[in-house]
């Protein structure tokens, strides 16, 4: 993917080649002041906030990465196509095709739309987890 020297979007988030690729194993992108780790399993909200907590991916111990806000996956979605998450980073949604959770109880977010549909806490939906790079 070539963007050239950038592109600010009309939420203010602006992007460029090296904000989208980074020296970091396939599937971690470091993008809008965050890193986020690849999406391989799902799961009910519980599980997410487990999953996120105990999390030790490029070797960060367990509290170092957390479940995204639901303004920073919309924010992801605004600039990662839901194809290039596949296919160019190899993240997978395991248990829905489109719907992820937040660090918020009872909330998701769709990654094709950005909408952000209420949801009982019980349902099984994707986990994306991401930190502060250091």
């Amino acid at each position: 993917m070539n963007i050239g020297p950038g592109i600010t979007f009309g939420n203010g988030i602006t992007i460029s080649d090296s904000s989208i690729v980074s020296a970091l194993p396939a599937g971690y992108v470091t993008l809008n002041g965050l890193t986020w780790a690849p999406m391989v399993t799902g799961g009910t909200y519980a599980e997410s906030q487990t999953y996120a907590a105990n999390f030790t991916g490029l070797g960060f111990p367990a509290g170092t990465w957390r479940s995204a806000t639901v303004v920073e996956i919309q924010n992801l979605t605004a600039v990662l196509s839901y194809t290039d998450a596949q296919s160019v980073y190899g993240w997978v949604f395991a248990v829905h095709p489109f719907n992820i959770w937040s660090s918020t109880s009872g909330q998701i977010v769709n990654f094709a739309t950005g909408a952000n549909p209420g949801t009982s806490n019980t349902n099984r939906f994707n986990f994306l987890v991401c930190k502060t790079p250091a």
